[in-house]
């Protein structure tokens, strides 16, 4: 063992065996840190990507519910202005059977009373 001097400390020795050890770790380390990290980067884009696509089926999910609404207000309203236009008809009936009616009564009363007038007229000038 010539021109080899022996380690004066034995647990210097043992850690100048594992600074590579340790070298080694430390890179390892730094690629799981860098792993580690671009996972989380790549759980954020997935969970934002997520939260999106819940917001997009959500709106299409609320976008069908007033498009049916919309229908069905529509067939309401179309429902009730049939009811109105029938209403109206019947009532335009009624009134039309009503104007027959009084204008068939007033002809009546009419005649009475000309029958009525011609029967004093005729009864006056048999009274002079």
């Amino acid at each position: 063992m010539a021109g080899v001097a022996p380690p004066t400390d034995p647990e210097a020795g043992r850690l100048s065996e594992l600074a590579p050890v340790f070298v080694a770790l430390d890179a390892v380390q730094q690629e799981v840190d860098a792993i580690v990290e671009a996972g989380r980067v790549e759980a954020d884009r997935i969970r934002s990507q997520a939260a999106a696509d819940a917001e997009a089926i959500v709106a299409r999910a609320t976008e069908r519910a007033v498009a049916v609404e919309a229908r069905e207000s529509q067939r309401r309203l179309e429902r009730s202005a049939t009811e109105r236009d029938a209403r109206i008809a019947a009532g335009e009936a009624q009134a039309a059977t009503v104007r027959t009616s009084v204008d068939a009564r007033a002809a009546a009363v009419a005649d009475a009373v000309v029958q009525h007038l011609a029967a004093l007229a005729v009864a006056r000038g048999v009274d002079r």
